[in-house]
């Protein structure tokens, strides 16, 4: 699913626009988006110092680097507060879709579309082995030889290693477990043997 656009504009005239509008309407009615009127007054106290802020860097005979400055510390402190009520009122499901949509936000939805589970499966192709050490390559089962892709919906591979003679049917006789999220794996699936030196034993 594609992420939402930003509520708040990235241009400081438009975000400064938004603000505003953002501002005025809670103001006026701060109960019909779930604030208080403590809420409103601190939204309207950042927009204030925003405003303030931003008006003399619109001007270039009061655009000073000073100005700038202190448009940019204003900017910070105001998304910081508005973001957080932003956030409240656009996750609070007693507000309408309309009247988030009205403040310039992106109404969340409870509607979630269900992810379904892969109906192919990944098939495994050693390119290389030695001294314990294997490269795997990846692909789906519906798709050809040539192409190496994990499968749509998959997210990892785990591979399961044993020695043995004989196929491996039974993944609890393996001895662990490695994920690849790749579509290629390289690595050691087995550990070598350990050499126990030899110590005295007592008569």
């Amino acid at each position: 699913m594609a992420a939402a656009p930003p509520y708040m504009p990235d241009a400081q005239a438009d975000f400064d626009t938004w603000l505003v509008h953002f501002s005025t309407l809670i103001t006026a009615e701060p109960f019909r988006y779930g604030l208080l009127s403590a809420d409103a007054a601190a939204i309207t106290a950042v927009t204030a110092e925003w405003t303030a802020a931003f008006a003399p860097v619109t001007s270039k005979a009061t655009k000073t680097r000073q100005a700038v400055a202190a448009k940019n510390t204003a900017r910070i402190r105001a998304e910081a507060i508005v973001r957080h009520y932003a956030q409240t009122v656009a996750n609070n499901p007693g507000v309408s879709v309309d009247s988030k949509i009205a403040l310039g936000l992106t109404p969340r939805t409870n509607d979630r579309t269900p992810i379904t589970a892969p109906l192919t499966c990944p098939v495994p192709a050693v390119q290389s082995a030695g001294n314990l050490s294997i490269i795997l390559r990846f692909r789906d089962s519906a798709s050809g030889v040539s192409k190496r892709a994990k499968p749509p919906g998959v997210t990892a591979c785990q591979i399961f290693a044993a020695a043995s003679s004989t196929p491996i049917t039974d993944a609890s006789a393996t001895s662990g477990c490695r994920r690849s999220v790749s579509h290629t794996f390289s690595g050691t699936i087995l550990k070598p043997p350990r050499m126990i030196a030899p110590s005295a034993r007592p008569a």
